[in-house]
């Protein structure tokens, strides 16, 4: 169970060892965009917060978290280039993540792989 509300994402997991709630805090005044995903590519599910960012709003603004069944959490992916995950695009092919990320003023395409767990 996921809900995005007033710059917060709260989520439950409920597994064979107890129910975790937590919350995740999001530095935005924009809409929330919640998404299900394979973003490893193995099978276990995950999920992203997306908004538009808030400058001329061209662009998407992710962040992405997959399941950890050590940690019984979802844990926080980075890019594999830049700061944050911009326009992402997953790549079913290649088992990669594709997005944008600024060199200078140019917008450079980032070509993410997590490592499986």
């Amino acid at each position: 169970m996921m809900s995005a509300r007033d710059g917060k994402v709260a989520y439950k997991i409920n597994d064979k060892e107890g129910v975790i709630e937590k919350s995740i805090d999001v530095d935005t005044e924009s809409k929330l965009h919640l998404s299900a995903g394979n973003y490893r590519f193995n099978g276990e599910k995950g999920f992203a917060i997306s908004w538009l960012d808030e400058g001329a709003g061209v662009y998407e603004v992710y962040r992405i978290f997959t399941y950890s069944r050590r940690l019984r959490d979802f844990e926080e992916q980075s890019p594999a280039c830049g700061d944050e995950f911009l326009n992402v695009k997953l790549d079913g092919k290649t088992r990669t993540i594709k997005s944008m990320y600024f060199s200078g003023n140019d917008p450079v395409i980032c070509v993410t792989k997590f490592k499986q767990n």
